[in-house]
């Protein structure tokens, strides 16, 4: 981190609607993982491959461990798997979309899937807004305005602290107070 930057705030609602998604992404990865264990008995061994197309794999994968044992080498493979698991293959496909549109809402705070499973991507610290090396001296100035406003009104217990926005484009409201409008300055 450079010696000029200064850190504003952290963008927590952004960061709690991307947290919301990842949780998202986990319970449908769950499930996902739960139709391969299901009916394969074991977790896939490359969930690249896996994920990349699910029904396949999970047709494919149970008829090299199963199906070619079991019945004739011309059998329908996805009849074979249906015949012997419950698992609606339309559900798994779903899944799947659905897990592949959040990521893609995520962009790049998306979790990556590697062949052991997802690596996590979200970080807090992506989420930190920074002070514009531009606006330093505005900001600073306006810090000081605002706490000396806010002692001032402590002190002589007055009101009407919404009289003093007009001073700064850089001023918000803040319940009784007067703020810095944190995000004109990054």
């Amino acid at each position: 981190m450079k010696k000029d930057k200064q850190h504003i705030y952290t963008d927590e609602a952004t960061f709690e609607m991307y947290a919301k998604k990842q949780r998202l992404i986990l319970d449908y990865w769950d499930t996902l993982e739960g139709f391969a264990s299901f009916s394969l008995g074991e977790a896939p061994g490359d969930f690249i491959e896996y994920f990349e197309n699910p029904v396949n794999y999970l047709v494919e994968t149970y008829w090299d461990l199963y199906g070619v044992k079991f019945n004739a080498p011309i059998s329908d493979h996805t009849i074979v798997f249906l015949a012997s698991n419950k698992i609606d293959l339309n559900a798994v496909a779903g899944v799947k979309n659905n897990i592949k549109k959040l990521m893609q809402e995520m962009a790049e705070h998306s979790p990556s899937i590697t062949k052991k499973g997802l690596k996590l991507n979200l970080k807090k610290e992506s989420f930190k807004k920074w002070l514009n090396p531009n606006k330093i001296n505005e900001y600073e100035a306006l810090k000081a305005f605002v706490d000396a406003s806010n002692v001032l009104m402590d002190k002589y217990n007055a009101s009407g602290s919404v009289n003093l926005l007009r001073f700064a484009n850089g001023l918000k409201f803040d319940g009784s107070r007067i703020a810095i409008d944190a995000y004109k300055f990054i």
